[in-house]
């Protein structure tokens, strides 16, 4: 859900996975009889303006069920039975949000903190906090216009609908915002979860304050970012073993690349800055494709 980052395409939730588990002969077939009269930047914006209300009507439900049973199946065959007891219930009220200290915090960080840079391009602590709340509720004809700019444009256009909030305002909205609505609640919260907790480390690893993240939500995280075409994870890892050692948790086949569990979720996504936690005869590999 931010901008480009090291190769990393945005992460905004109309890219989310239901759009791509839809009929792949469907959106073919859309895409050729446009494709001699579009650019690629506004085939790219039929997709999405023409994908939204779909998934919005039958996506959720179709693409859900797919996307769940390969969870069930990971869990099944990527997961000890001392793994399967971090696993979280998942529902619209369990904390996608992540709980992060701009929500739980009784006052915000000093106000220099919030014009402090993070691993998102471009944005500041307050766009990222603003990025992560902004698809709340949206309905869908809106959601459609925004989306209409593509990727990037909708989460700028997000972010700039919240940039004139103070911090305290921020806050509020939050607040208010803990429980996700719309499409970041689909798939049992895993949208804002893997969302949130990714936008979370990118405040918090470049103002040096790292935490130990809930195992439960990480393996969540973990697996649903294996498919989320936003996250762009399976070309970054493909032909690679990733092994969390702080949680038992592995995917993937090929020469290893071995940290901590949120290290892996970063680069999963695109951070060439977690690069520097990992080890393993697959580092090299990943890097290059990172570009760090």
């Amino acid at each position: 859900m931010v901008p480009r980052i090291a190769g990393w395409t945005s992460m905004a939730p109309g890219r989310f996975a239901v759009v791509h588990a839809l009929s792949a002969t469907s959106w073919a077939t859309v895409l050729t009889t446009a494709g001699h009269l579009l650019s690629a930047g506004a085939r790219e914006r039929l997709t999405f303006a023409l994908g939204v209300p779909v998934v919005l009507v039958v996506g959720i439900g179709v693409g859900g069920a797919i996307l769940l049973r390969r969870f069930r199946r990971g869990d099944r065959t990527r997961s000890t039975p001392e793994e399967r007891t971090w696993r979280e219930p998942m529902s619209r009220r369990w904390p996608a949000r992540n709980a992060p200290t701009w929500r739980s915090s009784s006052t915000p960080s000093p106000p220099a903190e919030w014009d402090a840079p993070t691993l998102c391009t471009g944005w500041r602590v307050r766009d990222v906090v603003a990025h992560t709340i902004s698809y709340d509720g949206l309905r869908p004809l809106a959601l459609a216009r925004r989306l209409a700019a593509g990727p990037t444009g909708a989460n700028e256009a997000g972010v700039a609908e919240l940039r004139d909030r103070t911090p305290c305002e921020l806050v509020a909205l939050v607040r208010e915002r803990l429980t996700p609505r719309g499409l970041t609640a689909g798939f049992g919260g895993r949208i804002a979860l893997t969302d949130g907790l990714i936008h979370h480390q990118d405040i918090r690893r470049p103002l040096g304050r790292p935490r130990a993240v809930p195992a439960g939500r990480l393996v969540t995280a973990l697996e649903f970012a294996r498919f989320a075409p936003p996250i762009g994870a399976r070309s970054r890892i493909r032909g690679l073993t990733l092994l969390a050692t702080d949680i038992g948790w592995r995917t993937g086949t090929g020469p290893a690349v071995a940290g901590p569990g949120e290290a892996l979720l970063m680069v999963m996504a695109g951070r060439a800055d977690a690069v520097t936690g990992l080890s393993g005869p697959g580092v090299d590999v990943l890097a290059a494709r990172l570009g760090s």
